[in-house]
């Protein structure tokens, strides 16, 4: 599976019903071009309304063929940040893999059956 901006739009709003009962907004999507990094959260703080974060996004790499088991977790990956940006769990400086994340993570794998993970094996096969 080659990923394009309709399929993360289109599977981020599946998963949204799935697994956040329709909770996150609908961000950006995007495409990068990096063999670096499989999916990125992207988000800027509200310099007018303090705690508050805009212009969220997720980007997925085009350079890998990606099964949908792996396309699922990925963005389900990218999702989380979103999930604790959205519902104000994530403070400042606490929008990384700590903690928070971590623990979110095992929730969400625990409670739903699923395999989300901090790092992905980057020896997917290249698109």
């Amino acid at each position: 599976m080659v990923v394009s901006i309709k399929t993360i739009e289109k599977y981020f709003k599946e998963y949204n019903s799935l697994y956040f009962k329709n909770k996150l907004p609908l961000c950006r999507f995007g495409i990068h071009t990096s063999y670096d990094y499989l999916g990125w959260f992207n988000c800027y703080k509200n310099l007018y309304k303090p705690g508050k974060y805009h212009r969220m996004s997720i980007t997925m790499s085009d350079r890998f063929d990606y099964t949908e088991e792996e396309f699922k977790q990925i963005l389900l990956h990218e999702m989380l940040h979103l999930y604790l940006v959205h519902t104000k769990s994530a403070i400042e400086g606490n929008l990384d893999h700590g903690e928070l994340f971590l623990k979110t993570m095992a929730e969400f794998n625990k409670k739903f059956g699923l395999n989300i993970k901090v790092c992905y094996d980057h020896e997917m096969k290249r698109a």
